[in-house]
């Protein structure tokens, strides 16, 4: 009873907070992204801009750190090119779009990928 009692005072409080929470959170790790992929990491395409790929921002933020990678396929639904860059955004996209994969748009990945060069960032 005690339980419910909780439940029924904080209810309004604790879904504001789990919806809110995770959304600002989204909100600055995509603001970090936009500048920290700019800064820090490596690149694999020379894209005629200073985007970079972060292995740190690419784990916590589900493959949304391989900035390099966004910046030279844009439209790609993973932002994956190499092995060691894992992308859960573009796993969990291929598995929501079920067997339709004419709305799931790839990059070219693997032994045949052409990566132009690996270096470190020098801006």
């Amino acid at each position: 009873s005690l339980i419910l009692l909780a439940f029924l005072i904080f209810y309004p409080f604790g879904s504001v907070y789990l919806y809110l929470c995770p959304s600002v959170l989204r909100w600055h790790g995509g603001s970090l992204i936009n500048t920290m992929g700019h800064k820090i990491g490596y690149r694999n395409f020379h894209t005629g801009d200073h985007s970079l790929n972060n292995p740190v921002l690419g784990f916590l933020m589900w493959g949304e750190g391989w900035h390099n990678n966004h910046h030279r396929y844009p439209t790609s639904s993973s932002f994956r090119v190499r092995w060691f860059e894992f992308d859960l955004s573009g796993v969990l996209i291929r598995v929501l779009s079920g067997r339709d994969n004419s709305i799931v748009q790839s990059i070219p990945a693997g032994p045949g990928a052409n990566l132009e060069s690996v270096s470190r960032a020098t801006p």
